[in-house]
């Protein structure tokens, strides 16, 4: 694996540290801003961060997930709603289907991405980080469309 050179933040100035503290309240901020729930994990999946969105989208407190795997609160699926298998959080990837109750007991649709993590020196796998995008609302007009198309092909046939 190749060297990654350091980040450079040229619009923070001062110390190695007060740049890093600079850095991560700009982080922290970034995270509560966006919508889509942030998430970490260690090298077995279990959850180790999870930002407070999910409370919003899910109606768990982050303390409820904190040490799960994704599989223990709901299940990654297919356009069709066939189970699949966890991905491979070895491997980046985006807009995975992720299906989990929500606080109202109806079903909420996340596109799921990540990036793995490894450590700098050993490049051993540490876990992976990534976001969550609720697209509940799309997956709902989805479906209600396809039952409008056949509807109207069975009326029209």
């Amino acid at each position: 694996m190749t060297e990654r050179k350091p980040r450079n933040w040229p619009s923070i100035l001062g110390s190695q540290e007060e740049r890093a503290t600079a850095a991560f309240r700009r982080l922290e901020d970034m995270t509560r801003l966006i919508s889509d729930w942030v998430w970490e994990t260690d090298s077995d999946g279990c959850i180790t961060y999870v930002s407070e969105r999910i409370v919003d989208r899910l109606g768990l407190h982050p303390v409820q997930v904190i040490g799960k795997t994704f599989a223990e609160f709901g299940a990654f699926s297919s356009k069709d709603g066939k189970t699949l298998p966890l991905p491979d959080f070895k491997r980046p990837f985006r807009d995975v289907s992720f299906e989990a109750a929500g606080h109202d007991g109806g079903l909420r649709y996340f596109a799921v991405s990540g990036l793995p993590r490894f450590s700098d020196k050993e490049e051993n796998f540490t876990g992976a980080i990534g976001i969550a995008k609720d697209v509940t609302n799309l997956v709902r007009v989805e479906r209600a469309n396809v039952q409008l198309a056949d509807a109207i092909e069975v009326l029209s046939g």
